[in-house]
């Protein structure tokens, strides 16, 4: 009973890696396509207000994508905790078998391999706890880096904004000049 739970776990923690890809490739799709609809917007409308708004709502939007992540690395890695108990737990239980099976070794040959079947027994939990430790490692490496990436993102995100704004201060700077000297122009006409 206790391997059908851990595989019905193991099972249920592939099922959320799984899951766990397939909304990384979803969101990596949506930035690329985010990307590819802002670098349109830079060509068209460099400089322009409507470029730093939609740079503010990308980066709230990966504000919340990171948010997200971060709450999906806080429960894999409480995940990774249980498991290495599992293993823990496992492994002391092999250990006292292993004692057990040492100090019934004088008795009959049925108890013998009755105490090397449940050894055994607990030798293939063990390992398979041990697959779902490595697995459980994998994903919580891999939900890493892809925060450091949205972080990176958004330390982008941060500096275009600030290039944006600094862009949009020198043409308004360059159109009060304009408009300086027209009235000068105006003012020396009449």
């Amino acid at each position: 009973e206790d391997r059908d739970i851990l595989v019905e776990e193991v099972v249920g923690l592939q099922r959320e890696e799984v899951s766990a890809m397939e909304l990384a490739q979803t969101q990596m799709e949506e930035l690329r396509c985010m990307e590819a609809v802002e670098q349109r917007r830079f060509a068209e409308w460099q400089g322009s207000h409507e470029l730093h708004e939609a740079c503010l709502v990308q980066q709230a939007e990966l504000e919340t994508a990171g948010a997200q992540q971060s709450e999906e690395l806080c429960r894999v890695t409480d995940d990774h905790g249980r498991v290495v108990s599992e293993v823990e737990y496992l492994h002391e239980m092999l250990l006292q078998q292993e004692l057990a099976t040492q100090a019934f070794e004088s008795h009959s040959f049925d108890k013998s391999r009755s105490a090397e079947v449940d050894q055994e027994r607990l030798q293939a939990e063990l390992h398979e706890c041990l697959a779902k430790h490595q697995a459980s490692c994998f994903e919580q490496s891999s939900l890493h880096l892809r925060v450091a990436q949205r972080e990176e993102d958004l330390r982008t995100l941060e500096i275009q904004r600030h290039q944006f704004r600094a862009e949009v201060e020198t043409l308004r700077r360059t159109e009060e000049q304009e408009r300086r000297q027209h009235q000068e122009l105006e003012t020396s006409a009449l």
